[in-house]
């Protein structure tokens, strides 16, 4: 009897956990493009859209934590860690041209910040 009860409550909380997953991808995915079609040109957007699409990718991989992935697990953690990995470039990025149209930094400073 607890057997099954804790089943249910386990697969009651993976299918949740799924279903908030999916709804907060798509709500990333709207403001990106809702974000991107107001001014397309500029690079704040443009930023925002990219750091929204690498934020999309990384948390598409936490359904390494659900029960019905456990085999994949670790190909899926390291899959996070790929995605991750841009995020803190591109949140410097969206910081320093926050307000801006254009790029802010020098010539030489996105190659120093894109691979550090």
């Amino acid at each position: 009897m607890r057997e099954a009860a804790a089943q249910l409550v386990q697969a009651l909380t993976a299918s949740l956990g799924l279903i908030l997953l999916v709804s907060s991808i798509v709500f990333d995915a709207v403001l990106a493009i809702v974000v991107y079609r107001h001014n397309w040109r500029s690079a704040t957007n443009r930023i925002f859209c990219l750091l929204s699409v690498a934020i999309m990718l990384w948390s598409a991989t936490y359904v390494a934590y659900l029960p019905a992935f456990a085999p994949a697990v670790l190909w899926l953690t390291r899959l996070g860690i790929f995605f991750a990995a841009p995020l803190s470039t591109l949140f410097f990025l969206l910081a320093h041209t926050m307000p801006s149209d254009r790029l802010k930094l020098g010539r030489r400073e996105p190659a120093v910040a894109v691979f550090a």
